[in-house]
């Protein structure tokens, strides 16, 4: 089957299948080195997106002593806030902070999904916000300044 087109050589005819392999070859790099250049903040924002994040969790004592109503209300705002905060947090400085803020943040969740635990060994507020603070030291102790 001729597929020479018009006017062409038998040298542009080999160098079109060339040509189409260059063009996928860059096209491939091209794509590589796009999803290289992330778009992570600096350690310095996402430690204050951290802090934010940590602040919008209601304190313990108005759970304890909220009405059932009441309660219901604090947990929704502080799951709501919780769900919005999951994409920047995902996108940490590092893998091992993602990895620790996301063990927070779906512990979290649980917690004020359930509102509260009634089982194991986090049943309760009290036992559920030991927890969340052992795993926010966790990632504190990841995102803490260096020492000069």
């Amino acid at each position: 089957m001729n597929t020479k087109k018009p006017g062409e050589t038998d040298t542009m005819t080999r160098a079109r299948p060339q040509k189409s392999r260059l063009v996928a070859i860059c096209s491939v790099v091209a794509l590589l080195l796009a999803g290289c250049t992330s778009s992570q903040p600096s350690i310095d924002q996402w430690r204050a997106d951290w802090q934010a994040l940590l602040d919008e969790i209601p304190p313990l004592e108005a759970l304890v002593s909220a009405e059932a109503d009441g309660l219901r209300v604090i947990c929704d705002g502080a799951l709501g806030d919780l769900r919005t905060a999951v994409v920047d947090m995902e996108n940490a400085p590092s893998q091992h902070i993602e990895d620790a803020a996301l063990n927070y943040l779906e512990f979290a969740e649980t917690v004020f999904f359930e509102c509260p635990i009634h089982r194991g060994d986090y049943s309760g507020f009290e036992a559920a916000y030991q927890e969340m603070h052992r795993l926010a030291a966790a990632v504190d102790a990841l995102i803490a300044p260096e020492e000069p």
